[in-house]
């Protein structure tokens, strides 16, 4: 038996998260750390983690070309000549990425999804305002799927 009725804990659960939303305004959920300019990136592949980004990748290996395809699922979709065996894929995902970002290749690393298409990729020393500016000049030039 509850001792409550079910609108008693309506209305606490609603107090709860009006508290919650009104105490983490301002704030970077996932570190706690307080928001510089602004709190969510403008892409959702984009992730900031401390002073790096983390970009989140959708990977299609043999597909005749390297190129930047689009947004799939709020993921930057790549495709990538090599064959994803031995590890080909990958350095080559990271080898692209690298020139593309104009970056070496030491600054970038493959955080999870080394045997996934979907990969969560490391930019080191490169902030989300950075990589967003990249990205606003290349993407609009791509088609993809959204």
């Amino acid at each position: 038996m509850v001792p409550w009725p079910l609108s008693t804990w309506r209305i606490i659960l609603n107090e709860f998260m009006i508290t919650f939303f009104v105490n983490c305004k301002g704030r970077d959920l996932e570190h706690g750390n307080p928001c510089g300019e602004r709190c969510m990136a403008k892409y959702a592949f984009l992730k900031a983690r401390g002073m790096d980004t983390v970009l989140r990748v959708h990977v299609q290996p043999r597909g005749g070309k390297n190129e930047i395809v689009g947004l799939y699922r709020g993921f930057l979709k790549l495709r990538l000549k090599a064959p994803p065996v031995d590890g080909e894929a990958n350095r080559e995902c990271l080898r692209f990425l690298s020139k593309i970002l104009k970056q070496g290749r030491g600054q970038l690393e493959i955080l999870h999804g080394e045997r996934s298409r979907w990969k969560n990729i490391l930019v080191r020393d490169r902030n989300v305002q950075e990589l967003e500016s990249l990205f606003e000049a290349i993407l609009p030039l791509s088609s993809g799927n959204t």
